[in-house]
């Protein structure tokens, strides 16, 4: 895979999150087996969701200023506020067969997440992780008027662990719907630049170090 900020990775790193997904189908041996996925320095542009199929698994950089995950410019399905849409969304099992912790193990590590220009309705990341899993030395960054929400918290986020996370620019910061922001804990939190709020929490309990 190319990162040098010209070429569409889209298509390489979902085929790198779809091989190594993991279902309800699987042994119960197998199906919370950890997994972790590198991505290069340089910067690795994409222009549509990145979704992780199953849970348990790592996105990784090369640290934050080496590695940078960027929504292209004018995004296709990036342009309305009132429809907001993931650059990246780490996944979750279904629970058909009865198991809990549906967003086991996931993290995020070492990298910044840029939503690119003209992307209004763009959203970083959608944090979901349970019981094990943080997001560590992260930035979230999204350039003037452009990206609706740098993290949001909708299911399955805790317990779980943000540490050491700057989230730059967003019409809000940190968004959360009723009852997600379960349990979280949020440590060396940076925000700034919001045009709207910093941190907007539907009325779960997390804590903060900020």
């Amino acid at each position: 895979m190319t990162c040098d900020g010209t070429t569409d990775n889209t298509a390489a790193i979902r085929k790198a999150l779809a091989d190594h997904a993991r279902t309800d189908s699987d042994p119960l041996e197998t199906r919370f087996a950890f997994r972790t996925l590198v991505l290069p320095s340089g910067t690795c542009l994409v222009s549509d969701i990145l979704h992780a199929p199953g849970n348990a698994i790592a996105l990784v950089g090369m640290g934050e200023g080496s590695t940078t995950l960027k929504l292209k410019d004018g995004a296709a399905g990036y342009g309305s506020a009132s429809t907001p849409k993931y650059v990246y969304r780490p996944g979750i099992q279904t629970a058909s067969t009865g198991v809990d912790n549906t967003a086991y193990a996931n993290y995020v590590k070492d990298l910044t997440i840029d939503v690119g220009s003209g992307n209004p309705g763009a959203v970083a990341l959608r944090w979901a992780a349970c019981n094990s899993g943080a997001m560590e030395r992260v930035t979230l960054r999204a350039p003037a008027n452009s990206g609706l929400r740098g993290m949001t918290v909708e299911h399955g986020a805790g317990p779980s662990h943000v540490q050491d996370v700057t989230i730059d620019g967003f019409a809000v910061g940190i968004w959360g719907n009723d009852g997600a922001v379960n349990n979280v804990v949020f440590t060396s939190v940076t925000l700034r630049n919001q045009r709207t709020v910093a941190i907007q929490n539907g009325g779960a309990s997390s804590s903060s170090r900020v």
